[in-house]
């Protein structure tokens, strides 16, 4: 009887538990998952489009996904002479490299203020480098001084005396 319970146990339970939640899972799926169709719009068609004269475009009058038929308008054109057009679009052009153009002195100037201002801190940097080994120099002089007057006294030695002597100079 325990083997077969032991039997049920490892074998039974597992297969009845997943049939459970099998079941619940179906049956929360049925409430919450529709179906995978969708609705889209797809343009199939193209065509070109052109104008029996030069000008500019003012007006669309469709929009996308519209249906057009031939004949029906499309846009309305502003005539112009084609040689003006290009001169137009030649004179934005050129005002669009002044511009670029413009920028460039006022980011050279900004670069150059930029370094100034490094120059400054490498300046204030290397004036209290310079009054470090100032000060240095100052305590070691000090130190020589009195080792000098030490040794006149024959307290000092006259090893530790040129180790003084030296490092002033380094």
């Amino acid at each position: 009887m325990s083997q077969r319970l032991r039997e049920f146990r490892v074998r039974g339970i597992p297969v009845l538990i997943f049939l459970i939640v099998a079941g619940i899972v179906a049956y929360l799926w049925q409430d919450q998952i529709h179906s995978p169709g969708f609705m889209g719009k797809v343009v199939a068609d193209s065509a070109h489009v052109q104008s029996p004269a030069d000008g500019i475009v003012d007006q669309l009058f469709i929009s996308p996904f519209d249906e057009v038929e031939r004949g029906d308008p499309v846009a309305r054109i502003i005539r112009a002479d084609s040689a003006y057009v290009r001169a137009r679009l030649d004179l934005v052009r050129y005002r669009v490299k002044q511009v670029e153009a413009g920028f460039e002195p006022i980011q050279n100037l900004q670069r150059n203020i930029i370094d100034f201002e490094n120059l400054k801190l490498d300046k204030v940097e290397n004036r209290i480098e310079l009054a470090s080994l100032n000060i240095r120099k100052n305590r070691l002089s000090m130190e020589y001084q009195r080792a000098a007057n030490c040794l006149k006294g024959a307290v000092y030695l006259k090893k530790n005396f040129s180790v003084l002597k030296l490092n002033i100079y380094w």
